[in-house]
């Protein structure tokens, strides 16, 4: 399985990476703070899972994701948030 992060925050990329770089299938193909990287990434690799920030800087990451849809119909999503 292929995954990339898509979260304005550099520590949780950090750790996500690490934990699922553990997982048995699971590449992390790209590690991105702007969702414009990780679409043209996405455009040149089939991803199979985004891990998706609720708040990517001043976008909102439900936004991201409905551009995400409709591009790639079959991607898998999962929102995230390190915030409280």
């Amino acid at each position: 399985m292929k995954v990339i992060i898509i979260d304005d925050e550099k520590a949780f990329h950090l750790v996500m990476n690490r934990l699922l770089t553990e997982m048995e299938g699971v590449e992390v193909v790209g590690c991105f703070q702007h969702p414009e990287e990780a679409m043209k990434q996405m455009s040149h690799t089939k991803v199979d899972l985004a891990f998706i920030d609720i708040e990517i800087g001043r976008q909102s990451g439900l936004d991201v994701a409905r551009e995400l849809r409709s591009l790639y119909t079959d991607l898998n999503m999962v929102f995230v948030t390190s915030h409280k």
